[in-house]
């Protein structure tokens, strides 16, 4: 146990510094500061600190890559600040579905990242039976593959919506056309029937990090993607000074209006750990393989705030 002290959260800079107390790769309580505290002490000043980010992993087994692929897959999310990942299995019959988890899940066994398994299938496959198979497997989230418009109209979206009112999984649509006035008009027909029978849905955010409301959605929100009580203690870390040729340090971020001209999605993180044990430190990034631990959501939807909630549609589709 340990005590990271007087510590800025990236995006609070004018709130008081944090201090937080560590125990076993998790936060087990957190105060503005800590006087009383006489164990050992990490000082946190002069950075400022993110929680871990997750984003999505390109599915091992479908791409068939070898483990200096995965590694090298890994490693740059690492760089970016990654401390969990969401990799999904492909499946293009209903029969296929379990033994696609059972490989992916083997696929995933080398892991450093914390991970979370997702089902990716086409629109055809989205039938209760189906849904079910998601639920009995801990399935939180499933990418859509939508060819037509046509095919949102087969789909049996309210027999669906009885099964999530117990699991309520996360539906994310990828369209597969390039016509840009069909995308749309397919993205408008999707929200309709999300909104109206209550569906979760979110947009593929492909090679950015999934947001805070997406994770809420999908069970993941507190335990990862922040840092709150109870939470693991993935994190980004980053230095407050910028260096600029042979100038001296420049101190940046802190003004009286708390305002800061740091970007915080685009510059690398000084140090990203995941429970603690630090993944990257500067330039150097490290591969623990088998470190990462399968994250089996049992409930999704926790903490998911009202207004995040979709609201029912008055409108008949």
């Amino acid at each position: 146990m340990y005590l990271l002290n007087h510590i800025h959260i990236h995006d609070c800079l004018e709130r008081p510094a944090r201090s937080y107390l560590i125990k076993e790769g998790k936060i087990t309580y957190i105060n503005t500061s800590m006087p009383r505290w006489i164990g050992k002490t990490s000082n946190g000043t002069g950075l400022t600190i993110a929680e871990g980010a997750i984003y999505t992993m390109t599915s091992p087994c479908s791409s068939k890559q070898s483990f200096s692929a995965f590694k090298k897959q890994q490693v740059n999310l690492i760089k970016k600040g990654g401390t969990s990942c969401i990799s999904f299995a492909q499946a293009e019959y209903e029969r296929e579905i379990e033994a696609a988890m059972k490989r992916q899940k083997h696929a995933m066994v080398n892991s450093t990242l914390d991970y979370v398994l997702g089902l990716e299938l086409p629109i055809h496959l989205l039938r209760p039976t189906v849904v079910s198979a998601c639920k009995r497997l801990l399935i939180p989230v499933i990418k859509v593959h939508i060819n037509s418009v046509e095919q949102l109209y087969q789909v049996q979206w309210e027999h669906i919506s009885y099964l999530q009112l117990t699991y309520p999984l996360v539906l994310i649509p990828v369209f597969k056309t390039t016509a840009k006035g069909e995308r749309s008009q397919m993205k408008e027909i999707w929200d309709q029937y999300c909104t109206y029978y209550r569906l979760q849905t979110e947009d593929d955010p492909v090679n950015e990090k999934w947001s805070k409301k997406a994770l809420q959605k999908m069970g993941l929100f507190p335990v990862k993607g922040e840092l709150l009580v109870s939470s693991d203690f993935d994190y980004q870390l980053f230095n407050n000074y910028q260096r600029e040729c042979n100038q001296p340090p420049k101190k940046q971020g802190f003004f009286l209006d708390g305002k800061t001209d740091l970007d915080y999605d685009k510059r690398e993180p000084a140090i990203v750990a995941l429970r603690d044990r630090a993944l990257k430190v500067n330039l150097d990034t490290c591969f623990y393989p088998g470190y990462g631990r399968q994250i089996e959501v049992t409930t999704p939807r926790r903490f998911l705030t009202i207004h995040a909630a979709a609201p029912v549609s008055s409108a008949m589709l």
